[in-house]
């Protein structure tokens, strides 16, 4: 039995008898990277291009939810080859992990959350990815020297 319970009237945060524990969410993301260095991007309806990733589900490993969320919005099946960096979001609690993969299956194919899936050399997906924190995430992906990175945004 759990002696933790909602505080204040938000279910997001919890308390127990000696600590006020906040929720967090956990996303995966991924430069896959084929051996022409083409990287892998996707077109979300929303937010426009950027690469493919998303929430880890509970009791998924972080792992299992990049092979799932990359297989799901591109159809390529992925082999993780090394972590990055991360990036925490303070006003939303959340916490973005950053992965460099390469691909080894599956067929490109769109998805409610990709309505356009492509490879691009580095200059052209620069090019493609207009949301500025999303091109200085990649930034930080491509310059191995910088892992593993951290980024924290407040805004």
């Amino acid at each position: 039995m759990s002696n933790r319970k909602e505080i204040s009237g938000d279910p997001s945060i919890q308390s127990d008898s000696f600590a006020v524990y906040p929720k967090h969410r956990m996303t995966v993301c991924a430069a896959v990277i084929r051996e022409d260095r083409n990287i892998l991007l996707i077109r979300n309806p929303e937010r426009g291009w950027e690469l493919p990733g998303g929430h880890v589900e509970e009791g998924e490993s972080v792992y299992d939810a990049l092979l799932r969320e990359v297989k799901e919005e591109t159809g390529i099946e992925v082999e993780i080859e090394r972590f990055c960096g991360i990036s925490q979001e303070v006003h939303t609690s959340v916490l973005n992990m950053f992965w460099i993969a390469r691909p080894i299956g599956g067929t490109i194919q769109t998805s409610s959350e990709s309505i356009e899936v492509r490879y691009a050399d580095l200059s052209e997906a620069r090019s493609l990815i207009t949301r500025k924190d999303f091109l200085e995430e990649l930034n930080l992906i491509m310059d191995r020297r910088r892992h593993p990175f951290h980024l924290i945004n407040k805004r």
